[in-house]
């Protein structure tokens, strides 16, 4: 893990702020009616606490599959954080390309907000774990 200094301190605060930002969005989104869109940003809420927590321990990468395989190697197979949250992310993440890719499938407005409670603790955790010294 890196040390947290005033620069990645700084850094991941802005990424927070961006969590922040989409996991309202996603809930604006569905409040208006766009499901493709409030699942996109459901996605990329985790996808962002995901990012944080790479990023303290130096680890960066442009592809999502390879994220979520570090998050899993380093966070759920080691049961460092409950397996829910591995679950919140490969389920959003299936459910995130098929909503920007397959014209045929629908994600049901509750189904997306069933994520949201899980979504919360993971942003609080992430975030937790990322900012601590």
């Amino acid at each position: 893990m890196l040390e947290l200094n005033d620069d990645l301190k700084n850094e991941l605060s802005k990424l927070f702020e961006v969590t922040e930002d989409c996991f309202q969005s996603a809930k604006d989104s569905l409040k208006d009616g766009h499901s493709r869109a409030a699942m996109n940003r459901t996605y990329y809420t985790a996808f962002y606490c995901m990012n944080a927590l790479a990023k303290r321990h130096g680890f960066q990468t442009s592809k999502h599959s390879s994220l979520i395989g570090w998050f899993y190697k380093n966070y759920i197979n080691p049961k460092l954080i409950d397996r829910k949250f591995g679950d919140l992310v490969s389920e959003t993440s299936e459910l995130r390309v098929d909503a920007d890719y397959d014209m045929q499938v629908e994600t049901p407005d509750e189904n997306i907000k069933a994520f949201w409670s899980v979504l919360s603790e993971f942003i609080e955790l992430t975030k937790k774990l990322s900012l601590q010294e």
